[in-house]
């Protein structure tokens, strides 16, 4: 007899907050629009690894005029630049190179400017914006392998070439770029629950069926917190094989679309014990139960915005016995 208990464990990404370069107050600032290396929430291991931005990714800007409801910048593409200097002053930014648009933009000579900015910018077909509400992805679809980190920033304000917003005097050398993950990770483990000796559990597929993969995000800037608007549109995500031991195997982390545990929303699951193939189907809606960073006790109803699930399939064999009698003798008396 063969039995798997599915365990859910939840780790909440927690978010950061807006850093800020600050440079010599009397140092030239230069007159073209650059930006500082942008920090980014905790990592899903994906594109993006810890809170540096790679240099060998690119994101998309919009910016806002203080007079103006018309983009200064339109989804303009921005990447890191070796060698990059002040053009006036001739500072490096340093062996990390600066970040600067694909075509030169100039700060205005008056007013201020606010930014909004997505990540990466190969997803630039589905982006629009405005002042109002900032970034939108239209019908955007999570194909497999789900290994697109979408992000989007927190909207940076009242930016100009001499002061660090709100006029309040402190030069900088970059706009400052704080993103935030748009989708969810969903990690799947497995595991056995002991070390059965002499038997071989193989994992031969693995998949998340009837996910959500397409829907329109919404920066809300104006009116409230981002926000997904997902469609009906069902699809399979497989995540990858492999023999099961004691000490677990990791099966992957795909980054999904945010969505509802719905009643068909399951982990298909094929297998062999011994060479004899086996499957199951588990629905997420049923382990609900886990943990936070802080080994708090939680219920996950739904995949947010941000957040990393590990749900771990642990496989329980239960041991062969056997309990013989002896049937007795049947005695026949021949004369």
């Amino acid at each position: 007899m063969k039995k798997l208990f599915f365990i859910a464990a939840l780790s909440s990404i927690a978010l950061v907050s807006c850093v800020k370069n600050e440079m010599d107050p009397s140092a030239t600032q230069q007159d073209e629009i650059t930006f500082n290396a942008p920090v980014v929430a905790p990592s899903t291991k994906a594109i993006i690894d810890g809170a540096v931005y790679p240099k060998t990714e690119s994101f998309g800007v919009y910016a806002w005029h203080s007079s103006s409801n018309d983009p200064y910048m339109e989804n303009v593409q921005v990447s890191n630049v070796a060698g990059l200097e002040d053009d006036q002053t001739g500072e490096s930014y340093g062996e990390e190179g600066g970040w600067k648009p694909a075509q030169a933009t100039y700060w205005p000579k008056e007013g201020t400017l606010d930014f909004d900015a997505y990540s990466p910018y190969s997803v630039n077909s589905f982006v629009s914006a405005t002042k109002a509400d900032g970034i939108v992805l239209t019908d955007y679809v999570v194909a497999d392998p789900a290994d697109t980190d979408l992000m989007y920033a927190l909207r940076s304000k009242n930016k100009s070439n001499v002061n660090d917003g709100a006029n309040d005097g402190i030069p900088y050398d970059g706009v400052d770029i704080a993103f935030k993950h748009a989708l969810t990770a969903v990690q799947l483990k497995a595991k056995t629950a002991s070390e059965y000796t002499g038997t071989t559990i193989v994992i031969t597929s693995i998949e998340i069926e009837n996910a959500i993969s397409k829907g329109t995000f919404r920066q809300n800037e104006s009116t409230s917190d981002p926000a997904w608007t997902p469609t009906a549109t069902e699809d399979k995500y497989a995540y990858t094989d492999g023999t099961v031991t004691v000490s677990g195997i990791d099966c992957g982390t795909k980054l999904l679309l945010p969505q509802s545990l719905s009643d068909d929303l399951a982990v298909t699951i094929t297998y062999t014990i011994n060479g004899i193939e086996q499957t199951g189907t588990f629905l997420f809606k049923d382990h609900k139960n886990g943990k936070d960073e802080s080994d708090g006790d939680v219920t996950v109803d739904s995949w947010e915005m941000g957040n990393k699930y590990v749900y771990t399939l642990v496989f329980t064999l239960d041991e062969i016995f056997f309990e013989p009698i002896v049937t007795d003798w049947e005695t026949i008396i021949v004369s």
